[in-house]
């Protein structure tokens, strides 16, 4: 019977400064790129989806507010939307929105 020698790959693990070997510290700028990436996605898949619907046209210089207040609700914040009528017409309303386009964008970058 011969006896099996490890071969030098097997063998143990080197010093973290060794050559050869990768430091294993957490991969910050990877994770930052990431979700950056995943932000300029949605945000042009927001873009394109409000022009198409025609937001581009709306007064005041708004499709930008517009394609951020949609980032935000994508990305689970909250907006509230302020207004005033008159006197007469004292109203209070709420509204629930996830555009799970442009969400569904971010996860899948």
């Amino acid at each position: 019977m011969s006896a099996r020698t490890p071969s030098a790959a097997a063998g143990p693990p080197g010093r973290p400064g060794s050559p050869g070997r990768t430091p294993a510290g957490p991969g910050w700028a990877q994770a930052l790129g990431t979700v950056l990436a995943g932000l300029v996605a949605m945000g042009a898949a927001a873009a394109l989806g409000l022009w198409a619907a025609g937001a581009a046209d709306l007064p005041d210089n708004a499709f930008p507010r517009v394609v951020v207040a949609t980032l935000v609700t994508a990305v689970g914040g909250a907006l509230e939307m302020s207004g005033d009528a008159g006197d007469l017409a004292a109203t209070d309303a709420g509204l629930t929105v996830m555009p799970l386009s442009v969400t569904l964008t971010g996860v899948l970058v």
